[in-house]
Protein backbone atom coordinates (compact mmCIF):
# COMPACT_ATOMS: atom_id res chain seq x y z
CA UNK A 1 0.00 0.00 0.00
CA UNK A 2 1.25 3.58 -1.17
CA UNK A 3 2.22 5.71 2.04
CA UNK A 4 0.58 9.57 2.29
CA UNK A 5 4.06 10.81 0.55
CA UNK A 6 3.83 8.45 -2.62
CA UNK A 7 0.16 9.40 -3.08
CA UNK A 8 0.77 12.89 -2.96
CA UNK A 9 3.56 12.55 -5.38
CA UNK A 10 1.44 10.53 -7.60
CA UNK A 11 -1.97 12.45 -7.64
CA UNK A 12 0.68 15.53 -8.51
CA UNK A 13 1.79 14.06 -11.46
CA UNK A 14 -1.44 13.26 -12.63
CA UNK A 15 -2.82 17.09 -12.10
CA UNK A 16 0.34 18.10 -13.51
CA UNK A 17 -0.18 16.54 -16.68
CA UNK A 18 -3.97 17.60 -16.67
CA UNK A 19 -3.40 20.89 -15.61
CA UNK A 20 -0.01 22.14 -15.85
CA UNK A 21 2.23 22.66 -13.16
CA UNK A 22 1.63 26.45 -12.86
CA UNK A 23 -2.76 25.55 -12.78
CA UNK A 24 -2.20 22.93 -10.26
CA UNK A 25 -3.04 24.52 -6.57
CA UNK A 26 -2.14 22.93 -3.06
CA UNK A 27 -5.25 22.68 -1.99
CA UNK A 28 -6.57 20.32 -5.61
CA UNK A 29 -3.84 18.16 -4.41
CA UNK A 30 -4.82 17.54 -0.93
CA UNK A 31 -8.04 16.91 -2.10
CA UNK A 32 -7.06 14.16 -5.08
CA UNK A 33 -4.75 12.50 -1.81
CA UNK A 34 -8.15 12.71 0.57
CA UNK A 35 -5.77 14.73 3.11
CA UNK A 36 -6.26 18.37 4.36
CA UNK A 37 -4.04 21.47 3.13
CA UNK A 38 -2.21 21.00 6.79
CA UNK A 39 -1.35 17.69 6.32
CA UNK A 40 0.40 17.78 2.68
CA UNK A 41 2.16 20.77 4.59
CA UNK A 42 3.58 18.19 7.25
CA UNK A 43 4.80 16.42 4.19
CA UNK A 44 6.00 18.44 1.43
CA UNK A 45 6.21 21.96 2.85
CA UNK A 46 5.63 24.06 0.10
CA UNK A 47 5.17 23.13 -3.58
CA UNK A 48 8.80 23.59 -4.50
CA UNK A 49 9.43 20.61 -2.76
CA UNK A 50 6.23 18.68 -4.24
CA UNK A 51 7.77 19.39 -8.10
CA UNK A 52 11.09 18.46 -6.92
CA UNK A 53 9.72 15.13 -5.58
CA UNK A 54 7.95 14.55 -8.82
CA UNK A 55 10.59 15.37 -10.64
CA UNK A 56 13.27 13.27 -8.64
CA UNK A 57 11.20 10.09 -9.53
CA UNK A 58 10.95 10.85 -13.51
CA UNK A 59 14.47 11.08 -13.64
CA UNK A 60 15.00 8.06 -11.70
CA UNK A 61 12.42 6.19 -13.82
CA UNK A 62 14.28 7.68 -17.36
CA UNK A 63 17.72 6.63 -15.71
CA UNK A 64 16.13 3.51 -15.82
CA UNK A 65 15.05 3.58 -19.40
CA UNK A 66 18.78 4.79 -20.20
CA UNK A 67 20.14 1.44 -18.53
CA UNK A 68 18.37 -1.29 -19.66
CA UNK A 69 19.73 -2.85 -22.45
CA UNK A 70 23.10 -1.94 -21.97
CA UNK A 71 25.00 -5.04 -22.33
CA UNK A 72 23.67 -5.70 -25.80
CA UNK A 73 24.20 -2.54 -28.29
CA UNK A 74 22.53 -3.98 -31.31
CA UNK A 75 19.73 -1.48 -33.29
CA UNK A 76 17.07 -3.24 -32.08
CA UNK A 77 18.21 -2.01 -28.28
CA UNK A 78 17.66 1.47 -29.79
CA UNK A 79 14.03 0.65 -31.06
CA UNK A 80 13.22 -0.57 -27.32
CA UNK A 81 14.46 2.44 -25.90
CA UNK A 82 12.36 4.67 -28.23
CA UNK A 83 9.40 2.05 -27.27
CA UNK A 84 10.17 2.45 -23.44
CA UNK A 85 10.43 6.39 -24.24
CA UNK A 86 7.21 6.66 -25.60
CA UNK A 87 5.78 5.15 -23.03
CA UNK A 88 7.21 7.03 -20.56
CA UNK A 89 6.49 10.61 -22.24
CA UNK A 90 2.46 9.56 -22.46
CA UNK A 91 2.54 8.71 -18.65
CA UNK A 92 4.28 12.32 -17.97
CA UNK A 93 3.34 14.02 -20.91
CA UNK A 94 3.66 17.35 -18.17
CA UNK A 95 7.53 16.68 -18.35
CA UNK A 96 7.70 17.58 -21.86
CA UNK A 97 5.19 20.30 -21.58
CA UNK A 98 6.59 22.22 -18.91
CA UNK A 99 10.03 23.09 -19.60
CA UNK A 100 9.47 27.10 -19.82
CA UNK A 101 7.61 26.96 -16.38
CA UNK A 102 10.59 24.78 -14.54
CA UNK A 103 13.13 26.77 -15.65
CA UNK A 104 11.29 30.32 -14.40
CA UNK A 105 10.29 28.93 -11.37
CA UNK A 106 12.15 25.83 -10.55
CA UNK A 107 15.62 26.23 -10.72
CA UNK A 108 17.02 23.67 -8.75
CA UNK A 109 14.70 21.31 -10.94
CA UNK A 110 15.80 22.74 -13.61
CA UNK A 111 19.46 22.60 -13.12
CA UNK A 112 18.99 18.96 -12.62
CA UNK A 113 17.02 18.62 -15.95
CA UNK A 114 20.17 19.92 -17.72
CA UNK A 115 22.53 17.55 -15.74
CA UNK A 116 20.36 14.71 -17.03
CA UNK A 117 20.43 15.70 -20.31
CA UNK A 118 23.45 15.65 -20.88
CA UNK A 119 24.03 12.49 -19.74
CA UNK A 120 21.19 11.21 -21.67
CA UNK A 121 23.19 12.70 -24.71
CA UNK A 122 27.01 11.11 -23.21
CA UNK A 123 24.56 7.52 -23.12
CA UNK A 124 23.49 8.15 -26.80
CA UNK A 125 26.65 9.39 -28.06
CA UNK A 126 28.16 5.87 -26.33
CA UNK A 127 25.71 3.62 -27.90
CA UNK A 128 26.31 5.32 -31.36
CA UNK A 129 29.72 4.42 -31.05
CA UNK A 130 29.21 1.17 -30.18
CA UNK A 131 27.37 0.78 -33.38
CA UNK A 132 29.81 2.16 -35.24
CA UNK A 133 32.32 0.11 -33.79
CA UNK A 134 30.26 -2.95 -34.58
CA UNK A 135 29.72 -1.87 -38.49
CA UNK A 136 25.98 -0.94 -38.29
CA UNK A 137 26.88 2.86 -38.49
CA UNK A 138 29.41 4.25 -40.89
CA UNK A 139 32.46 6.00 -39.91
CA UNK A 140 31.98 9.92 -38.92
CA UNK A 141 32.71 11.89 -41.79
CA UNK A 142 34.03 14.75 -39.37
CA UNK A 143 34.62 14.69 -35.53
CA UNK A 144 31.13 16.44 -34.85
CA UNK A 145 29.01 14.01 -37.10
CA UNK A 146 27.56 11.71 -34.28
CA UNK A 147 28.17 14.74 -31.19
CA UNK A 148 25.35 16.28 -33.70
CA UNK A 149 23.66 13.23 -33.80
CA UNK A 150 22.95 12.43 -30.30
CA UNK A 151 22.26 16.01 -29.76
CA UNK A 152 19.50 15.61 -32.19
CA UNK A 153 18.29 12.68 -30.38
CA UNK A 154 18.05 14.16 -27.64
CA UNK A 155 16.53 17.35 -28.86
CA UNK A 156 13.73 15.37 -30.49
CA UNK A 157 12.88 13.39 -27.09
CA UNK A 158 12.06 16.47 -25.65
CA UNK A 159 10.21 18.23 -28.12
CA UNK A 160 8.56 15.52 -30.26
CA UNK A 161 5.15 15.37 -28.36
CA UNK A 162 5.07 18.90 -27.86
CA UNK A 163 5.18 19.61 -31.39
CA UNK A 164 2.28 17.20 -31.73
CA UNK A 165 -0.36 18.62 -29.65
CA UNK A 166 0.66 22.01 -30.72
CA UNK A 167 -0.34 21.37 -34.53
CA UNK A 168 -3.20 18.75 -33.02
CA UNK A 169 -1.97 15.47 -34.10
CA UNK A 170 -2.45 12.55 -32.28
CA UNK A 171 0.98 11.10 -30.49
CA UNK A 172 0.96 7.93 -31.73
CA UNK A 173 4.44 5.30 -30.79
CA UNK A 174 4.99 4.32 -34.54
CA UNK A 175 5.36 8.02 -35.61
CA UNK A 176 7.59 8.54 -32.88
CA UNK A 177 9.61 5.84 -33.52
CA UNK A 178 9.80 6.52 -37.30
CA UNK A 179 10.49 10.01 -36.52
CA UNK A 180 13.61 8.57 -34.36
CA UNK A 181 14.72 6.12 -36.86
CA UNK A 182 14.60 8.74 -39.35
CA UNK A 183 17.41 10.82 -37.94
CA UNK A 184 19.33 7.47 -37.90
CA UNK A 185 18.85 6.29 -40.91
CA UNK A 186 21.01 7.97 -43.54
CA UNK A 187 24.07 6.27 -41.18
CA UNK A 188 23.28 3.18 -41.35
CA UNK A 189 25.68 0.92 -43.31
CA UNK A 190 24.86 -2.64 -45.55
CA UNK A 191 24.55 -4.55 -42.08
CA UNK A 192 22.67 -1.86 -40.55
CA UNK A 193 20.09 -1.90 -42.99
CA UNK A 194 19.60 -5.85 -42.47
CA UNK A 195 19.42 -5.35 -38.92
CA UNK A 196 16.95 -2.58 -39.55
CA UNK A 197 14.34 -5.08 -41.19
CA UNK A 198 13.66 -6.58 -38.27
CA UNK A 199 12.11 -3.28 -36.95
CA UNK A 200 8.38 -3.37 -37.55
CA UNK A 201 6.48 0.69 -37.37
Amino acid sequence: MATTKERIIQNSKRLFSENGIANTRLQQIADETQISVGNLAYHYANKEEIVQGVYNQILGELSGILEMNKVYPGLDSFDMKFSNLYSFMEKNIFYFTNFWEIKRNYPIVHGKIMAFNKKIQSKLKKRINENVDRGSLIKEGSRKTYDLLASALLNSINTWLPMQILNEKTPKEKNFRSYMWNLIFPYLTQQGLKEFEVVQF
